[in-house]
């Protein structure tokens, strides 16, 4: 990973389409939130459709690292943006909010291949749901499933060595002992629900929430990459659910469907101390925005300070 890129990256985020040329491959895909866009052009005209509704954000970069062979980036932007413009057939709101923009990347050749967006807030998702109400899109993951597992199954495979394999085996079969050890005591979990929601008691309570409002969920694992020094990760999740239970106290709403997600993950002795979850797609937040108006965390800040980037 070189500054330069990153740089590249954050600016092309901005609108420049220069930077966004020299960091995007020429038949790059992206995927997340909105559905999949193929190609460098596409991707420039769905920016500038962006930046037509949002114009003039203020985009910083939080969190970067790369995968051991360099080809892996996970980046973690903040972005302040006010809906002044028309987009995507939607009058401009005049509403303001941040988005906390999480960013996993395939590299090739020395420019990105893949890019699989996420959102850790839901001031963005928010607009786009109630504010809009746009439609909930279908968002597929571009890489086959690895591994999955469902409630019932074992909790521990001894096939399963790196941290996020056995993070999902334990999540899907609704492990919570297994789960436990692998956190630190004092965990920090950023979610659009919860920013932070912290300790493991907090961290537990709001994954069983999610087994009992989706009976049978099954949790597929589907990319994973680690820094070269093994502290930071990076790993890609699909659910399958359906809605059939209560979500802290709100009714089922019946739905079903996929949803991706990308989580961040900084260790401390071996365990999970920090953890952001960048959700892929509207699948899950239409209910908890729509159905259950459920109140969230607004006017975030990033814990991380920005990282100076090259001209």
């Amino acid at each position: 990973m070189t500054d330069r890129l990153l740089s590249l990256l954050t600016q092309a985020l901005g609108g420049d389409r220069q930077a966004l040329d020299e960091a995007y491959d020429e038949s790059v895909l992206v995927c997340g939130v909105l559905g999949q866009v193929r190609g460098r052009d596409q991707l420039a005209q769905f920016l500038q459709a962006c930046l037509h509704a949002f114009p003039e954000p203020q985009i910083s970069l939080h969190e970067a690292f790369s995968g051991a062979s360099g080809s892996r980036l996970a980046l973690r932007h903040h972005i302040l943006w006010r809906n002044l413009g028309q987009g995507f057939g939607r009058a401009p709101t005049g509403k303001s909010g941040t988005l906390a923009l999480t960013s996993m990347l395939r590299v090739g050749g020395g420019k990105v291949t893949e890019h699989v967006l996420g959102f850790s807030n839901f001031d963005l998702p928010h607009l786009l749901l109630v504010e809009w109400g746009i439609s909930v899109p279908e968002v597929r993951d571009p890489a086959p499933e690895l591994m999955g597992a469902v409630p019932g199954d074992p909790g521990v495979n001894p096939a399963d060595r790196a941290l996020p394999e056995r993070f999902v085996r334990a999540f899907g079969a609704k492990d919570l002992t297994l789960l436990e050890r692998m956190y630190d005591p004092d965990v920090e979990l950023y979610t659009p629900l919860g920013w932070p929601l912290r300790g493991w008691q907090t961290v537990g309570t709001f994954v069983e929430q999610f087994h009992t409002a989706n009976p049978g969920m099954c949790v597929g694992l589907h990319d994973h990459f680690a820094s070269p020094d093994g502290q930071k990760l990076c790993w890609r999740i699909r659910l399958h659910f359906q809605n059939t239970g209560p979500f802290y106290g709100n009714p089922p709403t019946g739905d079903r469907g996929e949803m991706m997600e990308s989580h961040f993950v900084t260790l401390k002795d071996g365990k999970i101390r920090r953890q952001f979850v960048g959700d892929g797609g509207l699948q899950l937040p239409k209910g908890e925005l729509v159905d259950w108006k459920m109140e969230f965390p607004r006017q975030i800040a990033d814990p991380d300070p920005a990282i100076p980037l090259q001209e």
